[in-house]
C-alpha cells in the first residue's frame, strides 16, 4: 500500500478512534459512571468538544508507525518461510508470522501509547502540568519518572496485539484461501494434471503445495 495512502487513512481513522478513546479510558477509570454522563462531562470540559481530540496527533504518531512496521514484516516473514520450505506458508504459519510482526510493532510504539493515554484522561504530571505535545510528553515522562516510566504496560499491549494479530491473520488466510479455491472446484480443475487458466495456463500444483486448490 502506497505511503500517502496509508498516512491519510490512519488520520481518517483517528478521527473516530481517539473521541471513543477519550471516552472508554475515563470510563474505565471511574471519572463517569455512564456513556451519556461521559460525553456530557467531556464536552462541559474548558476545550469544548475538543477534549474529546486529546492526544489525536500521538495517537496518529503511534499508529503511522506501527503499520509501518507491522504489516511489511509480516509480509517479509511470509516470503521468507515460504522460500524456505519451497511452498506457500500454511493459515498457522501466517498467523505466527502476523504475532511476531504485531508484538515488535506493539513493544517499538509503546512510548507512545503511554503518553497518548495520559493526555486522553487528561492527566497531569509531576509538576501539576496537564501532558501537550508528543515530544514534550515523552521528554516530562522520562525526566520525571525515568525512561522505564514509557514501557509501563508494554506486557498486556504485547499479549494482546500478538494475540489478536495472530487470530486475525490465520482467519484471513483461510478464508482467502476458500475464496481462491472455488473458481477451480467450478470448472472442474485436477490437481497436477490440467493447465489451469486461473494460474495462466500452468499445470495445477498439488493441494499440499498450493494454498489455492486446498478443498478441491
Amino acid at each position: 500500500m502506497p505511503v500517502r495512502a496509508t498516512q491519510v487513512g490512519e488520520v481518517a481513522a483517528c478521527l473516530i478512534r481517539v473521541p471513543t478513546g477519550v471516552v472508554t479510558q475515563r470510563m474505565q477509570v471511574g471519572q463517569y459512571s455512564s456513556f451519556v454522563e461521559a460525553v456530557r462531562g467531556i464536552a462541559a470540559q474548558p476545550g469544548g468538544l475538543s477534549t474529546f481530540y486529546l492526544g489525536f496527533w500521538t495517537t496518529v504518531a503511534r499508529e503511522i508507525p506501527f503499520s509501518f512496521i507491522q504489516f511489511p514484516m509480516y509480509e517479509g516473514l511470509k516470503k521468507t518461510w515460504a522460500c524456505r520450505q519451497g511452498s506457500e506458508t500454511t493459515p498457522m504459519q501466517g498467523a505466527i508470522c502476523g504475532s511476531l510482526s504485531g508484538s515488535l510493532a506493539a513493544a517499538l510504539t509503546c512510548p507512545l501509547d503511554v503518553v497518548k493515554t495520559r493526555m486522553m484522561l487528561g492527566s497531569k504530571s509531576a509538576s501539576g502540568q496537564l501532558y501537550q505535545g508528543t515530544l514534550s510528553s515523552l521528554r516530562t515522562v522520562a525526566v520525571e519518572e525515568g525512561p522505564s516510566a514509557l514501557l509501563k504496560g508494554m506486557g498486556p499491549r504485547v499479549g494482546w496485539i500478538s494475540v489478536g494479530g495472530s487470530v486475525a491473520r490465520r482467519f484471513a488466510r483461510a478464508c482467502t484461501s476458500t475464496e481462491q479455491a472455488e473458481p477451480h472446484r467450478r470448472h472442474g480443475c485436477r490437481a497436477s494434471q490440467d493447465r489451469c487458466p486461473y494460474l495462466d495456463g500452468r499445470v495445477c500444483p498439488p493441494p499440499s503445495q498450493d494454498l489455492l486448490l486446498r478443498g478441491v
